[in-house]
């Protein structure tokens, strides 16, 4: 599956707190080896409040490519651009 050329912008609720607000999520809600591919490209991800983009298990490889992710300065949330958990490699 892939996301391509898509504008995420402003997905920070109101008194969202840590955490809250994620541009993009891909998870595949299984464990071990990759059940499921993301291919995000040329995306412009802004407004976010946690991450730009999160790949959430190692049930998901994801390939994040050519992708603008604005992050503005907050004192409320350590903010992310690209976040891969749970056993994730990125290049």
């Amino acid at each position: 599956m892939s996301l391509t050329n898509l504008h995420v912008d402003n997905t920070t609720p109101a008194n969202s707190g840590c955490g809250a607000g994620i541009g993009i999520f891909a998870q595949a809600g299984t464990a071990g080896t990759a059940k499921a591919s993301l291919t995000i490209r040329g995306d412009r991800i802004s407004g976010h409040g946690k991450n730009g983009i999160t790949c959430g298990d190692v049930g998901i490889t994801c390939s994040v490519t050519k992708d603008t992710i604005s992050i503005a300065a907050t004192g409320a949330v350590a903010r992310n651009g690209v976040r891969s958990a749970s056993g994730q490699a990125g290049r």
